[in-house]
Formats: C-alpha cells, sequence, structure tokens
C-alpha cells in the first residue's frame, strides 16, 4: 500500500492538511492525527495484530470508524 498523506477529518471536522511530499508504503502504514492517536492500515486481515475491518479505501478516501471516530482519510496518491 502507499498513502501520500492529505486532509484528514474527524467527526466531521478537519483536523490536519499534512504536508503533501510526506508517502509512506509498505503491508502496514499509519498515520498520527493529534488528540487522536495513531491509525495504521493494512489492506489484509491480520488476527494475530488484533486488527479488524473498520472502513474502506476507494480510489484516494479511506473512510473508517473507530469507536465513535468518524475517520476520512483524503490521499493523492
Amino acid at each position: 500500500m502507499r498513502l501520500q498523506m492529505g486532509r484528514v477529518t474527524i467527526m466531521a471536522q478537519s483536523i490536519a492538511r499534512t504536508d503533501l511530499s510526506r508517502t509512506v508504503s509498505g503491508s502496514l502504514v499509519w498515520f498520527y492525527a493529534p488528540g487522536h492517536g495513531r491509525y495504521i492500515f493494512s489492506l489484509t486481515p491480520r488476527p494475530d495484530l488484533g486488527f479488524v475491518q473498520a472502513g474502506e479505501i476507494r480510489g484516494g478516501l479511506a473512510t473508517f470508524t473507530v469507536d465513535k471516530d468518524e475517520v476520512l482519510l483524503e490521499s493523492p496518491a
């Protein structure tokens, strides 16, 4: 997976517009949202790590829910 950081929206509040030059790639990628913590993505099941399916990635948009937080991450790549 390849993730280029864009805008992060949590509970309909835009919380960050990150440096678009920051790109991460690998089988696990993560980003940190100030005041909310770290979010780790995997495209494959990871029961050994306690991961559960929390949302979906379509094109440049990741949407997921953790606890009561609805998160949208826009990625240009």
